[in-house]
């Protein structure tokens, strides 16, 4: 049996295109509607404002965090609800451990031997961090642990509605319509609220974008049944699938690596297709074990044909994984949302540009303290009606953010909302906090309010630059059962989280000239 994971995925929420602006929802999507007010020399406080926040992962939960953030006199009044279609909050970090087979979709990507390949000190929302005994680089289970710890800490209990799914939302009249359904209420009918704002928070990992080569029909049916098989990253669980078979991963991203490092010790014979990127910052090497090979052009009958002119021709039990489109024939901009005010504001010029905000689209980005950037920006905006430029000037803008990306030899409509070059996701963060500082006539909390002071501290580029190789000495140290020579004994201030990363890489050098190891995602 051949099979084909793909792990590049794609959710996108379209933006409104009939006179209704009709949005359709996913059983991932997450919608927020924001309204705000403030006092003193602030906007008169509007008691009427709703907001409605789709989904329960990191973003959802960011942006609930910073809208709460805001003064009370300048919500005073409003309506929050979170919806999320789970039984719990978490999005991505709910296991699914017996996903539907395909075209079915899990409800998450999640697999039972995912770990951090970022340290998480990283991964928080700001000032609230992971439990001391926490691991560097922990299980799945600690995040979704964190996730929901941040529920409690930041008192959000009241505003979420578990197990409740957006189908779909309509804006006309100046509101949203949006139909919301439980299978725990009302026998699962649909139900329907008003609200003023949406903010959608839908998440990037539930819609795979699965490459198709030329030929590969011909490929699948040139076997007996089972013998041949493609299939995306999304479904995959654990390499025991894939035990005594030919298996052919496509793509080098963090779940690519993962893929092929675990089926190189099951599997009969691992292949790993990818692009190599000498301008990457730095080269990861072949996984040891596996088989490297380029780009696939194309299938026939009895063999896959790869862009340098060789063939695998192996008959049985092959399983392909494709994981980046960037790395397959196949090129899209689904993961590009336009035109966006910073990547989070619509400026369809048929709803009012406060109407619909999107949050969690950037990528190579830090999850939690992005979400709770876009957030605050996000409140602000509502809180204070003259907090936004005009159309006209986002939309300039946003032509101005565009040919940067280009001046740094990226499409932004391939390139989407990714960030190019180092710190420009970190700059990307700033800058909205600076923008809402400079423009916002409702105060910031007190540790947003020191011009001065960025918002993302140095400690945290610091750490995300380091991160994989932090990730190797803490991989290393864990063989060695000597991790827990670092284990914090205080309360997990940012303090020894910091003075942890630094002995991790301290010992990670020292033991690296004795015992030299490649850097791995």
């Amino acid at each position: 049996m051949t099979s084909i994971l793909s792990s590049a995925v794609s959710a996108i929420w379209p933006g409104p295109r009939t006179k209704q602006d009709r949005v359709k929802s996913t059983s991932r999507t997450r919608v927020v509607a924001v309204g705000s007010d403030s006092e003193g020399s602030s906007p008169e406080p509007d008691a009427r404002k709703r907001i409605a926040i789709v989904g329960g992962g990191t973003s959802g939960l960011g942006v609930l965090i910073a809208i709460l953030d805001l003064p009370e006199a300048a919500r005073k009044g409003w309506e929050i609800d979170l919806y999320e279609a789970e039984e719990n909050v978490g999005g991505v970090w709910l296991p699914d451990e017996n996903p539907p087979s395909p075209p079915s979709l899990p409800s998450t990507p999640l697999y039972p031997a995912l770990h951090t390949n970022t340290p998480v000190p990283t991964m928080t929302f700001p000032n609230f961090h992971f439990p001391p005994s926490t691991p560097l680089f922990p299980s799945h289970s600690h995040v979704l642990s964190y996730l929901e710890s941040a529920v409690k800490h930041f008192g959000l209990n009241s505003h979420i509605n578990l197990s409740h799914r957006v189908e779909s939302a309509s804006y006309a009249d100046e509101e949203w319509t949006v139909e919301v359904s439980s299978p725990k209420e009302d026998e699962g009918q649909r139900r329907t609220r008003k609200y003023d704002h949406l903010v959608v928070a839908n998440g990037r990992y539930h819609h795979p974008s699965i490459p198709v080569w030329k030929g590969q029909d011909l490929w699948l049916t040139g076997a007996e049944p089972g013998e041949r098989e493609v299939v995306h990253s999304l479904w995959y669980r654990g390499a025991e699938a894939y035990e005594g078979k030919t298996v052919i991963v496509v793509g080098f991203g963090a779940s690519g690596w993962d893929l092929a490092t675990q089926c190189v010790p099951i599997a009969a014979k691992t292949y790993h297709s990818y692009t190599e990127k000498p301008d990457a910052p730095f080269q990861l090497p072949p996984i040891t074990g596996s088989i490297q090979k380029p780009r696939i052009s194309h299938f026939s009958g009895h063999a896959i044909h790869f862009v340098d002119g060789t063939t695998i021709t192996d008959r049985n039990n092959l399983h392909i994984g494709a994981h980046n489109p960037s790395d397959s024939t196949l090129t899209t901009n689904k993961d590009y949302l336009r035109p966006l005010h910073h990547d989070i504001f619509s400026l369809d010029p048929k709803i009012p540009t406060t109407a619909l905000a999107f949050a969690g689209l950037p990528w190579f980005i830090a999850v939690a303290q992005n979400s709770y950037a876009q957030g605050t920006f996000i409140a602000h905006a509502f809180a204070d009606e003259d907090f936004l430029p005009s159309r006209e000037e986002a939309l300039k803008q946003l032509e101005i953010r565009e040919e940067e990306k280009r001046a740094k030899g990226a499409d932004p409509f391939k390139a989407g909302h990714q960030f190019i070059t180092p710190g420009d996701a970190e700059a990307y963060q700033n800058s909205l906090i600076s923008i809402t500082r400079a423009r916002s006539r409702v105060p910031l909390p007190s540790f947003l309010a020191d011009p001065l002071k960025d918002y993302v501290p140095e400690w945290r580029r610091w750490a995300r630059a380091k991160g994989f190789i932090m990730r190797k000495g803490w991989r290393r140290a864990v063989e060695q059962g000597v991790e827990g020579q670092w284990r914090i004994k205080g309360e997990g201030t940012t303090e020894e989280w910091i003075e942890q990363m630094q002995k991790v890489l301290a010992w990670e050098e020292e033991q690296d000239k004795i015992d030299p190891r490649p850097i791995t995602c």
